[in-house]
């Protein structure tokens, strides 16, 4: 059953990690995050950010579990140099509509030696308004 809960719109916090580049582990990023309704899905658009990063996350709710896709353009002066990540996620959803965490997996390209890799990580995310 769709869930076609008009709570999910509005301002909402995602938090993620991710394989980091400097160290054996992960590291952490963190979106602000504007939902709109778009039919039955949800789509989510970062708010501007002083990193010139961005993230747009596309999503249908079945019951209390989110599953969609994911876009990430990291900040031309980071680490990763502007590169744009994709990926899919699987969430689970609170009672309230009120929180989502799960995990994400998403390709990797490496240019330099010309193979890609899947990469996992946790993802959250709790509405702020």
């Amino acid at each position: 059953m769709t869930n076609t809960n008009d709570s999910f719109v509005g301002k909402w916090r995602c938090q993620y990690t991710y394989p980091s580049l400097a160290h054996n582990g992960h590291d952490s990023g963190e979106f602000e995050l504007q939902a709109y309704k778009r039919g039955s899905q949800l789509l989510f658009e970062s708010v501007p950010n002083d990193e010139g990063s961005s993230l747009l996350v596309r999503m249908s709710v079945d019951g209390r579990v989110a599953s969609g896709n994911w876009e990430e353009h990291t900040s031309p002066t980071g680490s990763y140099n502007g590169t744009m990540f994709t990926g899919t996620f699987q969430l689970q959803v609170d009672a309230a509509n009120q929180r989502m965490a799960g995990k994400w997996a998403g390709v990797q390209h490496d240019k330099d030696l010309k193979q890609a890799s899947v990469h996992t990580g946790t993802v959250s995310l709790d509405k702020i308004d």
